[in-house]
């Protein structure tokens, strides 16, 4: 039997705690951006990931929200 993956909660969790990190790294990386007056591919590949991970999230939401709602509808709907 396959086991299931895991699940939403758990999925965007680990996103957030993984852009939460990044973020960390960001910081550290803006400072010396700052003090060399210009940004580094470091900096835009970190705030790359950051978004990707947090769009990731938000999309899983969405979805998640879509998915609920149309099921109340359906079961609104089918109820007598």
């Amino acid at each position: 039997m396959d086991k299931e993956g895991p699940s939403l909660r758990e999925t965007i969790e680990s996103h957030i705690k993984r852009a939460n990190e990044l973020y960390s790294d960001l910081e550290s990386e803006v400072n010396v951006d700052i003090a060399n007056s210009r940004v580094s591919a470091k900096t835009l590949e970190l705030t790359e990931e950051i978004f990707v991970k947090l769009r990731i999230c938000l999309d899983k939401g969405i979805n998640q929200y879509r998915e609920r709602k149309i099921f109340q509808q359906v079961r609104i709907y089918i109820s007598p």
